[in-house]
């Protein structure tokens, strides 16, 4: 039976998950996507895989919720270039909040306009999200991120003639004012280039300086994108080219993509309208966009490095005074404090289970050893008697070591980075506690697009594929030996303003990777927190377009082919699954408990140690 308003429907749950399906699949255009539902609020989309929200009961109202979710994401799967947005995304944590709810009514705006049963779910949705919010009675306590929701309803206000959502009418009050005559100018640009994401980005950025207070009303030239906000000219015309695909596609769907509709739909005629159209689809980075375009994952060259002589390898305390390290860790501890209740639910759980796996065992019946009390009788009647001691078990779960390896790259800004630190502070308290010894190191470059190296490389008269062409930044946050009460303060250093630049993972899971493997533990297991594949735009605009990329992969192979390590990934809003063979994956603070508890007290079950 159907669902009718404020009524339970009788439908069953994997009937409603495959009509949420079918509609996702007809939204993206591809009808081979891989498509799970889990229990949190938000989902998230990579590649071919997407994973979305379940319904919390059988209600219309959690029904339509969760239609909602999953319609926004189909449309972000669809119409938004994530490598793009990061590229373009302000340095300033709240000037890149205000910059995603730009994106997100963007988003909308253009999905709206192409599915028009879809953007009525996502109006149920985000009016509901508001109320759960109680945006009408607690703004203020919200802070910068309630202007940056106001922006967004201001923002799909004009860019969709959608109204104010009933549950965001407290925006509206209190800032209305803001929504003044400039703004409404600003915005109706911005609707101008609603289909153009990098057009639209650029005039986002001049607004949000406007706002600021950066910009006078007239410094029209400064709208203008600075050259070095351009992504390099290959990945620029890639861009463009991933923007027309959609447009192609877009204009062959020109039929609603309503969740009624699509429950209806023959899944078979959506297969052949969209036949060949599943590359448009898959996960948007310089690195995999260009291997499209080439059409070969093959190297002809063995990467190389073309200089190492300005590459460091630096200490939390190397990178900031005493006091500045004091204040980020503040900042990272007002994060944790919002998710306190969780943290502790999950570092009690983690912990208990963890140390049900060190509980001591004896072995008994044996010739030497401890006596056994329980035969005591047995020893005084017969002192001779064999088979009266017993021997506890060699338990090696203590001696273990953990490295964590951080992405400090340009695209973890923001909210990913805050996870992983909030992440990374929970794993290594967690795991000292229990007697595990735990590194946690960083990685990112000196400067963005090239430094000393490129500089030399030019002097030297730019000699064709030289091999990586950026200089190296690998940090430690806390060593093996070193205890966690004495780095906490180290940790906040990822909130860094400035830190984050470019990643080139395969030489920092090497270099992890030998760190780890010197020591002297039994256990050995190296974690990398990532968000996608490797980017240095110098090294890539001057090498074959899959030169970090394949060195990541040759890694990866020989690290996880030695018995002696045990390697993991944990993708932050985006899967790793197609580099690692082990890895998971976190969307939000919430998934913390629900992802990382199974397989990460599996990497400890000495019982199954290899058998995956």
């Amino acid at each position: 039976m159907m669902e009718t308003k404020n009524s339970i429907t009788l439908e069953s749950d994997e009937m409603l998950e495959r009509r949420i399906s079918a509609a996702y699949k007809a939204i993206v255009g591809n009808p081979q996507m891989d498509i799970s539902f889990g229990a949190n609020n938000e989902g998230t989309s990579v590649g071919t895989s997407a994973r979305l929200p379940r319904p919390k009961s059988k209600s219309y109202a959690d029904i339509q919720n969760a239609r909602g979710e999953a319609d926004f994401l189909a449309f972000k799967h669809r119409f938004h270039n994530p490598r793009l947005h990061a590229k373009n995304t302000p340095n300033d944590e709240d000037q890149a909040l205000l910059f995603n709810a730009l994106e997100d009514a963007r988003i909308e705006a253009v999905g709206s306009d192409k599915f028009k049963g879809a953007s009525g779910n996502i109006d149920h949705a985000l009016n509901s999200r508001y109320e759960r919010m109680d945006l009408n009675h607690s703004v203020e306590h919200f802070g910068e991120s309630a202007w940056a929701e106001a922006l967004r309803v201001f923002a799909r206000n004009i860019f969709s003639d959608k109204t104010i959502p009933a549950g965001a009418k407290g925006l509206e009050d209190t800032f209305g004012d803001r929504f003044n005559d400039e703004l409404k100018s600003q915005l109706l640009k911005l609707k101008d280039k609603v289909n153009d994401q990098n057009d639209f980005a650029d005039i986002a950025k001049y607004l949000l300086q406007l706002l600021n207070g950066e910009l006078s009303e007239n410094s029209e030239s400064d709208a203008q994108p600075k050259e070095e906000d351009l992504v390099e000219e290959g990945e620029q015309d890639n861009d463009e080219s991933h923007s027309d695909d959609l447009e192609k596609t877009s204009s062959q769907q020109t039929s609603d993509a309503s969740t009624e509709a699509m429950a209806q739909a023959d899944q078979k005629e959506v297969e052949d309208e969209d036949e060949g159209e599943e590359g448009d689809y898959s996960e948007e980075t310089p690195v995999n966009a260009k291997h499209n375009q080439s059409g070969s994952h093959e190297d002809p060259c063995a990467y190389k490095v073309f200089t190492r002589e300005f590459d460091i390898v630096q200490t939390a305390k190397d990178l900031a005074e005493e006091n500045e390290l004091t204040l980020l860790r503040e900042k990272l501890d007002v994060i944790l404090e919002a998710h306190k209740t969780l943290i502790s639910r999950l570092a009690n759980r983690m912990q208990r289970k963890l140390q049900a796996q060190q509980l001591r065992s004896w072995e008994f019946d044996l010739e030497e050893g401890l006596l056994d009390t329980a035969k005591l009788t047995r020893v005084v009647i017969n002192p001779l008697q064999s088979l009266s001691f017993k021997q506890e078990d060699k338990n090696k779960f203590k001696d273990t070591v953990v490295t964590l390896l951080i992405d400090n790259s340009g695209s973890m800004r923001g909210r990913p980075i805050s996870l992983a630190a909030m992440a990374s502070d929970i794993l290594v308290r967690t795991l000292e506690r229990c007697g595990v010894k735990v590194e946690l190191l960083g990685f990112t470059t000196v400067n963005w697009k090239g430094g000393q190296s490129m500089d030399l490389w030019a002097e030297k008269g730019r000699p064709a594929t030289p091999g990586r062409l950026n200089d190296l930044k690998h940090i430690i946050y806390k060593s093996a030996s070193e205890q966690y009460h004495r780095t906490k303060k180290n940790f906040g250093l990822m909130l860094r303003e400035g830190l984050l630049k470019e990643n080139i993972d395969g030489e920092a899971l090497e270099w992890a990777y030998s760190r780890i493997k010197s020591r002297n533990e039994d256990r050995k297991i190296l974690m990398v927190i990532s968000d996608g594949a490797p980017v240095d735009d110098a090294t890539l605009s001057h090498n074959p377009n899959n030169y970090l990329e394949k060195h990541l992969r040759d890694t990866i192979e020989k690290i996880e082919k030695d018995n002696g390590v045990d390697l993991l990934a944990i993708g932050i809003g985006h899967d790793v699954e197609r580099y690692y063979k082990h890895a998971i994956t976190i969307t939000n603070a919430n998934a913390l408990a629900d992802v990382m508890m199974n397989e990460l007290i599996g990497l400890f079950d000495t019982k199954k140690k290899k058998k995956r």
